[in-house]
Formats: C-alpha cells, structure tokens, sequence
C-alpha cells in the first residue's frame, strides 16, 4: 500500500544561521548570512518516506512574505499539508572581540578591557612571537601570520567585527 505519511522532517539551508519552527502553524524560518544573495535559494527537505513537496527548485525569497510548499502523502489519501518557509538575511555582527589568547610558551595572562599582558614561560624568545587568538564570531584579527618582537614594546592588533565597521584595537604586551 502507498504511503500516507506527508510530514516536514527537516530543512537546510545553505550559509543558514539560524531555524525556528512553528509545528502548529506550519512555518519555518530560517535567518541566513547577512550578505548571502536571497534570490536562487534552494532548501533541501527531509520529507516522511515517499512524500513530495513543491514547489521544487531555486525559489527567490527576496521582497516575500515566503514561499508556501505543499507537501503531499504518496497515497493522496490523506491529503496534503502547506508549509510556509520565510527566508531573510540576520543581521551582519557587530562583536569584535578577543575571546582568548594561546602560545605554547605561555604560562599566563593578564587581561584589563584591550589590554593584554601575556607572560610566557623563562627562556622563551620574545623576538619572534605569534600567539593564537580567538575572536568573536564572523570577525577578523589582523595580521597574526607572523611573529612580533615584543621586546620592542607592546603590540596593536585590530579585530574587525562582521560588519566590516565596528573595529577594536588590542594592545598586547
């Protein structure tokens, strides 16, 4: 016999940051990269064994309110179910900070607002260090692919948050 299983079981969108589902109200939606193009959006569903969904495709989610799909049971016995998915772009991020420091010499760190003290381990070469930094996320540091001498005094490095505006400087020492 044909199946009569028409259910919604996942979704994926790519550059997706986040998923809300309404089970009641059959919605989804989905937020995705500030700047992914929202036009030519395909969301692959994991539908119930044999069901269909349309419509099929790239859909263009810009200026709508979303695009309703019908899911449909393979029997056609029980009917069918719309699912209305509503795709925006979330907003661009404007955290732009140092959430951690490592080095396999360091010892311990002291930390007050941007500034830095890192205190490393006796013997190290402090003429050619590169520490590791872990920054918020979607944002940038830097300038970290090469060693600093911090012998020389303390070093400035610049995270860039994700919206390519907010900037915050680190003095490291």
């Amino acid at each position: 016999p044909a199946s009569e299983e028409f259910e919604v079981l996942d979704i994926m969108v790519e550059d997706a940051v986040d998923y809300r589902w309404d089970e009641y109200g059959h919605r989804i939606e989905v937020d995705i990269m500030y700047d992914s193009a929202l036009t030519a959006i395909e969301p692959v569903f994991t539908l119930s064994e044999f069901a269909t969904i349309s419509p099929t495709g790239p859909q263009d989610f810009s200026g709508t309110t979303g695009i309703t799909y019908t899911v449909t049971a393979q029997s056609g016995a029980k009917g069918t179910l719309d699912w209305r998915v509503i795709i925006e772009n979330t907003a661009a991020s404007m955290e732009a900070y140092v959430t951690s420091v490592t080095h396999a010499d360091l010892v311990d760190q002291a930390w007050a607002d941007t500034n830095i003290v890192l205190y490393f381990a006796d013997g190290t070469d402090l003429t050619d260090i590169q520490p590791t930094f872990t920054v918020s996320w979607a944002a940038t540091i830097a300038d970290t692919t090469q060693g600093y001498d911090f012998t020389a005094g303390p070093v400035t490095y610049t995270v860039t948050a994700q919206d390519g505006v907010t900037m915050m400087e680190y003095l490291v020492s």
